[in-house]
């Protein structure tokens, strides 16, 4: 009687291999994984609110975060401004790509945001959309930038052109921004992180349609900057001589406005120089 004798080592071998090998493909930033939750790296966006419904407790990094707006101009330095901030007194470089207008260097200074650290790329043609994408790709993968904030604005970026962004924001070390037009939460985006900004009565309203790790969207509200709140001062009654009174009124007086007589004049440049008298 033969006895027969099976050496299991080497499938046992290929079976851990293939664990593996699949462990490897699960931490993968590109394999959804439903409910799970990866770990990486993040920056605080500043937000105390934000930063609660974000995963991680902050801006991921190395993710492309697709913004809609229903226009240019919905809170999106409100939104990622204190982020910036911080990354502006770090080394390397903050990309503003194709703005809708030239940032205004006071407003972004007072915003605690060092402009030296600022590079804007403007376009000149919107119909070179494929010279775009092949520039922006170009920057990413330079891994130059601590953060880049692109405007879709005409250029229209359809899904493939946005994986493309995706990809390339992976392989950067960088905070990866696109504010784009705000679409139906069925049009889908391969970014990681999708959110929707827009201005309401309490301050600007954030939509968390979509991220790793959640399971139904969420929603903060983000009060507006003190810097951006009106001031009021009260006026007190003040006692006046009858010269100051009578100057009062004379400022007051109404003057007729007469449209054929309608004439431009040159603003008086020259003050007579006070006597001291």
């Amino acid at each position: 009687m033969s006895t027969i004798i099976y050496d299991t080592s080497s499938e046992q071998s290929a079976i851990n291999g293939s664990n593996d090998l699949l462990e490897q493909l699960l931490r993968r930033k590109d394999v959804w994984r439903g409910a799970a939750v990866t770990q990486g790296r993040v920056i605080s966006s500043k937000h105390k609110a934000l930063d609660k419904l974000l995963i991680n407790g902050g801006w991921p990094v190395s993710e492309l975060i697709d913004v809609g707006q229903k226009a240019n101009g919905h809170g999106e330095w409100q939104l990622i401004a204190p982020a910036l901030a911080s990354l502006s007194h770090k080394a390397g470089l903050i990309l503003l790509f194709n703005p809708p207008a030239m940032p205004f260097a006071p407003g972004l200074s007072q915003l605690g945001i060092r402009c030296d650290s600022i590079r804007v790329v403007r376009i000149q043609s919107h119909h070179k959309k494929a010279q775009a994408i092949s520039a922006l790709l170009d920057i990413l993968q330079a891994r130059c930038c601590t953060a880049v904030v692109a405007w879709e604005g005409k250029l229209n970026w359809r899904y493939a052109e946005l994986r493309k962004l995706q990809l390339a924001a992976s392989q950067s070390q960088a905070l990866c921004f696109c504010f784009r037009k705000q679409r139906p939460a069925q049009v889908q985006s391969p970014a990681p992180l999708r959110i929707t900004a827009a201005f309401s009565v309490e301050g600007l309203l954030v939509h968390i349609t979509k991220q790793r790790g959640q399971q139904r969207p969420q929603q903060c509200v983000l009060a507006r900057p003190n810097l951006w709140a009106p001031k009021h001062h009260q006026l007190k009654p003040k006692t006046t001589t009858d010269s100051s009174a009578q100057t009062s009124k004379q400022l007051a007086k109404v003057l007729h406005f007469n449209r054929g007589s309608l004439a431009l004049t040159p603003l008086n440049t020259h003050f007579p120089q006070n006597s001291g008298q």
